[in-house]
């Protein structure tokens, strides 16, 4: 089967270059190209089919490191505040906040 294509000078351009880093044709590249996506759409849906190349797809999504943490409380303690002494009022005056009250 035949088909016509109407691409850009710069896209033939790009393409051509891709093609002769793999050492193929652009028409087999073309060729290559169709084929993959026909087999993969016969498989899977188009959205689950990747690049062959890591380069041609982006890095997406979130990638969450797993640190080792330090344990820092390892027992727990029961505290009854009921039973703890009431501590005394205490009246403190900070002298920058006297300062700017009466600006």
């Amino acid at each position: 089967m035949i088909v016509n294509l109407k691409l850009s000078v710069e896209t033939v351009k790009r393409l051509g270059d891709k093609a002769a880093r793999e050492g193929q044709t652009l028409e087999g590249l073309l060729q290559n190209l169709a084929e993959h996506e026909a087999g993969a759409s016969r498989n899977a849906k188009p959205s689950d089919v990747e690049p062959e190349d890591d380069e041609d797809r982006p890095w997406r999504g979130l990638f969450v490191l797993d640190y080792p943490r330090e344990e820092i409380f390892a027992v727990e303690h029961e505290v009854n505040v009921n039973a703890l002494p009431p501590l005394p009022a205490e009246i403190r005056i900070d002298a920058r906040r006297m300062a700017d009250e009466s600006e």
